[in-house]
């Protein structure tokens, strides 16, 4: 960032960040290290995937406890997941927006006012999508034979997930999140559960998300 951001972050966030002085000839540049790193994850709530063998994975969605973020805290970093994510509170957005700083990227991950009636209605939907995904599926494949049929261009589908190809040829593997949305991703290995799979192709609806 430069010097100018810099200044005009320093009264908010600078107890839980360092900053750090690049050389340039010209520009009064610097790079953030974020140095306040949190427990504070409400694990009961939160939706967790761990690999085969137990570690944790990546939070699909995730929920805070908020006694355990101190106030005044604007950004922080999970101890699960400090080597690639930070995290920031409206606040932060909110003084970037003022200041019409660009280049950075909000997503908003947790949200306060989202209820436990309101998870518990977000959960009932889920549970109805998926219902709905595995009722009058047409004939079911074995995952190979379902993986032949994405070659051939289809795009496949099992409860919450789902594989198709893109433009290049590659294959995509994507997951039916809370919110309804697909999490999509290339990957690097098929997990072993979708082997026993059975698959069914996409009704024109469920091929958009």
């Amino acid at each position: 960032m430069t010097g100018e951001v810099k200044d005009a972050l320093i009264p908010l966030i600078q107890s839980h960040v360092e900053f750090l002085e690049l050389m340039h000839d010209s520009l009064d540049l610097y790079v953030v290290n974020v140095i306040t790193i949190l427990d504070c994850v409400d694990w009961k709530r939160s939706d967790v995937m761990y690999t085969s063998k137990g570690r944790f994975s990546r939070f699909n969605t995730i929920f805070f406890d908020v006694s355990k973020i101190r106030p005044g805290t604007a950004i922080f970093k999970l101890k699960e997941t400090a080597s690639h994510q930070i995290y920031v509170t409206e606040e932060f957005k909110e003084l970037v927006n003022q200041h019409k700083f660009k280049g950075l990227d909000f997503t908003l991950v947790f949200d306060s006012e989202f209820t436990q009636e309101k998870e518990d209605e977000q959960q009932r939907l889920y549970e109805q999508a998926i219902e709905s995904i595995e009722q009058n599926k047409g004939k079911e494949y074995a995952y190979d034979e379902a993986c032949e049929l994405v070659v051939q261009g289809k795009t496949m589908i099992s409860g919450r997930w789902k594989m198709k190809l893109d433009d290049q040829g590659r294959l995509w593997l994507g997951e039916l999140l809370k919110d309804l949305s697909y999490q999509w991703m290339m990957p690097t290995y098929i997990p072993p559960v979708l082997l026993l799979e059975s698959w069914h192709e996409a009704k024109s609806s469920e091929k958009m998300s």
